[in-house]
């Protein structure tokens, strides 16, 4: 028998088994992996131990049977049954819209330094989800309250900003296995909880998010922004679209008035420019190799963008400045503002990806037994299960 560990694959959890032990033809062993598979490490065992290997195997499946049956009927179909949850009626107040990958990422490396690996039934590293646990809890209880909230996640695929610079994010470490397999749990959580869930195939989550808000903003509604991604910058209107930001400390709320006074009165339309000139390490965005942040904000405030810029490169100064943008390449420098403007095109009218702003209003009743059972998977407490579920149950109390 071998590990299975699950999946979330539409709208539902499945059992991947791994590929069976494997011998070693030159010395007969059995190369068994450790009971920890995250890790691509295996130990030899001779000949004389592969008895004993079946035999502690064995014992392994008896002692982890009954909790694999429960976790079996744990994730049966977690969408299928919030579908025929009571659906509540539009909350009041700002919409909130939740940056999952940035939420996942933070969570993962703050316990990381302090909590080190948090396993979950079978063995799979999910540390990152108890923080999306506790920054969840947190932001019902302070913020969000009977407001609607929705989470974006990444889809699999890759985006048209690959097709434009295809080495777009091409210098990011690979996704550590604890992120990995937490996204899963998150989605699980999140829908159980009876929060709308996006994920579109070929678009970034920052794009499903900086549509989301836009549409509430042209709907009247003020619209907030969890994430600690500075690219959301751009999108800040007063009264009309704010960030919660996403720090070691907790969320900070950052409005316009804030980026103004950062970035020596830039207006925030005009932080894509900005980016554009600096270049962006993380996303592998090009800019203009030479020029930091005090220059490209000089040039951004006096001819308004980097089209402005290359219209007037003759009356750049001092000359160095003007030779390191000749050197970049018009081309190039709005090549990286494109990268880094938010892509909207096709998203609204895509039946297929079922984006609709009416839905991201909408919150179901929260399914409390398919929560309770993740709580039990993953290993968390009774009192952080009843102080979610609290207040999960005075949200639907308020809103009939």
């Amino acid at each position: 028998m071998v590990r299975r560990s699950p999946q979330f694959v539409n709208g539902s959890f499945a059992w991947c088994v791994p590929a069976p032990l494997a011998t070693d033809q030159s010395s007969g062993a059995v190369v068994s992996w450790d009971t920890d598979h995250r890790d691509v490490r295996a130990r030899v065992l001779g000949p004389d131990r592969q008895k004993d290997l079946g035999w502690m195997r064995t014992r392994r499946l008896e002692r982890t049977r009954s909790r694999r049956c429960r976790a079996g009927r744990l994730f049966m179909d977690v969408r299928e049954r919030a579908a025929n949850h009571e659906m509540y009626a539009p909350p009041t107040g700002s919409f909130y819209v939740l940056d999952g990958a940035n939420l996942v990422y933070r969570c993962y490396h703050a316990l990381a330094r302090t909590m080190g690996e948090r396993l979950d039934a079978s063995g799979d590293d999910t540390q990152a989800v108890f923080g999306v646990v506790m920054q969840l809890t947190k932001l019902l209880r302070e913020q969000v309250g009977h407001s609607p909230l929705a989470l974006v996640l990444e889809s699999t695929g890759s985006s048209s900003r690959t097709a434009m610079h295809p080495e777009y994010k091409g210098t990011r470490k690979e996704t550590p296995q604890g992120v990995v397999s937490s996204f899963p749990y998150v989605e699980a959580l999140f829908v159980a909880c009876g929060f709308p869930v996006y994920k579109v195939d070929g678009f970034e989550g920052d794009d499903i998010i900086a549509e989301l808000a836009v549409q509430a903003a042209r709907a009247g509604q003020k619209a907030v922004i969890i994430s600690g991604d500075k690219d959301f910058n751009q999108l800040l209107r007063q009264d009309s679209i704010e960030i919660l930001k996403l720090t070691n400390k907790g969320c900070v709320p950052y409005e316009e008035a804030d980026f103004r006074r950062e970035y020596g009165d830039l207006r925030p339309s005009q932080f894509v420019d900005l980016l554009a000139l600096m270049g962006d390490t993380a996303d592998n965005i090009p800019g203009v190799s030479g020029i930091g942040p005090k220059t490209a904000q000089k040039l951004v405030l006096e001819y308004d963008s980097v089209e402005g810029i290359f219209d007037n490169i003759d009356n750049v100064r001092p000359l160095r400045t003007q030779n390191l943008l000749l050197a970049a390449g018009r081309e190039r420098v709005i090549l990286s503002k494109a990268l880094v403007a938010f892509i909207s095109d096709g998203l609204s009218n895509d039946a297929a990806s079922r984006f609709k702003w009416g839905d991201a209003q909408l919150r179901r009743a929260p399914d409390i037994v398919a929560v309770d059972d993740i709580f039990s998977r993953l290993r968390i407490g009774r009192k952080k299960l009843d102080a979610l579920c609290t207040l999960l149950r005075a949200a639907g109390t308020n809103t009939h």
